[in-house]
């Protein structure tokens, strides 16, 4: 599935380089965010199952693996190799994220505000997974309490706050930071 998902990636990449007047560009770029969610999502899901194979092997050995080490081993590699990934995607993602919100704010695009609400949580996601916490804050802080904000807008980003809220408070958690 993750293959699938860096393929659609690097299509919709070239998509949008192609510079093609007919596309619509929003809608390209919104389906590549979406795609590169989900492939994070997909790595992570791998590197939790990988992690809970290795504790069973530390603590159970199966009598069928005969070489232990180098099955602990292969496990180490293939989750840093996914940890690798995971970073590439999230520095795509906060690229991709901050031209779309930057484009559709400067133009007189028509792009609902769901998306606009969908698009500023990936990119506060990835901000968060990057480590640049001021980001996330700022992010926050336009998503979640902005005044100047349009009350049809805010409305429109209700969904978005609370997956915000929901992921972020779950991943400071995670990572003991509450």
């Amino acid at each position: 599935e993750l293959k699938n998902s860096i393929s659609a990636i690097d299509f919709y990449k070239r998509l949008l380089k192609s510079n093609q007047e007919e596309l619509n560009t929003d809608l390209m770029e919104l389906n590549l965010l979406r795609c590169i969610f989900k492939a994070g999502e997909n790595a992570r899901l791998k590197m939790r199952m990988l992690k809970l194979e290795q504790i069973r092997l530390e603590t159970k050995p199966s009598p069928k693996i005969k070489n232990v080490a180098a099955e602990l081993n292969r496990i180490k590699s293939e989750s840093e190799k996914l940890n690798e990934t995971r970073q590439t995607l999230w520095k795509i993602m906060e690229e991709h994220a901050t031209d779309f919100i930057q484009r559709t704010s400067e133009s007189s695009t028509i792009i609902s505000h769901n998306h606009t609400g969908e698009v500023r949580y990936y990119q506060i996601m990835a901000y968060n997974a990057l480590g640049h916490y001021q980001h996330v804050w700022q992010s926050m802080e336009v998503l979640l309490e902005n005044e100047s904000t349009p009350d049809d807008q805010r409305r429109a980003w209700a969904g978005a706050r609370v997956r915000v809220v929901i992921d972020i408070a779950n991943r400071l958690f995670d990572n003991g930071k509450v």
